[in-house]
């Protein structure tokens, strides 16, 4: 009554109830101008979605334009297009998921290293993400930093697991609807936020991770040794083929190429000595893996050259 008063003045002679009313009538009016503006917000919002998702898939088309494969000297038409005419879907999937993953790589690097210690700010996760991780514990922030690392790789897994299922049945799908792909494998990330660490770390998903990260890179270095023998045929014919005495272009490009692998994996150990000593496990891997590295060169040298030894291998693999 004392507001109303002061609002109203000592001389007013309007009525207390038509006086109770008006205001009534000017606070639901504000209420609708926020309604509305909150309405113009989510369709600002709604409308730099729809634009990120055009640039998105902009981007997979013209990828895919630039990098079309022609086959036997002429551009290949489907789904009844003419005879040179662009695919626009044409390997669109391939580059879809290539830009997925890159998105995935920076968002785990900014999320570990700049947000992951500072989510249990946040009340609203603030169990999920000190679940396994208290703040005074030892391995601390480092098991936030982790935790967030985990959640978008276990969302890229589930992502492109959910794709092969859904492609199995519907190949084409493969190249279609990267936008809406981009923004659900987000949604999966967001979900994750409130999923308590328990979900990803040793007592979750981060051993079936470990298992298929070994398998894959067993997978990798098979790829890896049967590409490398492939670019060594190649450039050794070539290099024969000149009959040029002593070492022709394409047998110094050969040795260059040996020569760069090895440098970066030299450079690449001595990083791992530098950044991640101190613990007992890491310290032997690492020195297991430059023994293995010296040994297996030593071994391609002094090798029958009928066996088909070469150097790129091994700079390759190392």
């Amino acid at each position: 009554k004392a507001v109303l008063l002061l609002l109203r003045g000592p001389s007013a002679m309007v009525n207390e109830d038509d006086f109770k009313v008006a205001v009534t009538i000017v606070f639901a009016l504000l209420i609708l101008c926020l309604l509305f503006y909150a309405v113009r917000a989510l369709c600002l919002i709604g409308s730099i979605g729809c634009c990120i998702a055009d640039v998105c898939k902009c981007c997979t088309r013209c990828f895919c334009k630039c990098f079309k494969q022609d086959k036997e000297g002429g551009a290949v038409a489907t789904g009844g297009a003419a005879a040179g005419a662009l695919d626009p879907l044409h390997r669109a999937g391939n580059w879809g998921a290539l830009m997925l993953m890159i998105c995935a790589i920076f968002m785990s690097i900014i999320w570990q290293f700049y947000i992951g210690e500072h989510m249990d700010e946040w009340k609203l996760v603030r169990d999920a993400w000190q679940d396994n991780c208290d703040p005074d514990d030892g391995d601390y922030p480092q098991c936030a930093e982790y935790a967030a690392t985990y959640r978008v790789s276990f969302a890229t897994v589930i992502f492109f697991l959910g794709m092969a299922c859904v492609c199995a049945f519907e190949p084409r799908l493969h190249d279609e609807g990267w936008d809406i792909k981009f923004f659900a494998w987000l949604g999966i990330v967001t979900l994750f936020i409130f999923a308590p660490n328990r979900v990803f770390d040793d007592h979750g998903y981060v051993w079936p991770a470990r298992i298929g990260a070994f398998a894959f890179l067993i997978l990798q270095q098979i790829i890896l040794v049967d590409f490398a023998y492939t670019v060594n045929e190649k450039l050794t014919e070539m290099g024969m083929r000149e009959g040029e005495d002593g070492l022709t272009p394409p047998l110094l490009l050969l040795l260059g190429i040996s020569v760069a692998c090895y440098s970066l994996a030299f450079a690449g150990i001595v990083c791992l000595f530098h950044y991640y000593t101190g613990c007992t496990n890491s310290d032997a891997f690492i020195s297991i893996t430059f023994i293995m590295i010296v040994i297996f060169t030593i071994a391609q040298l002094f090798s029958d050259p009928a066996l088909g030894h070469n150097i790129l291998v091994s700079s390759v693999v190392a």
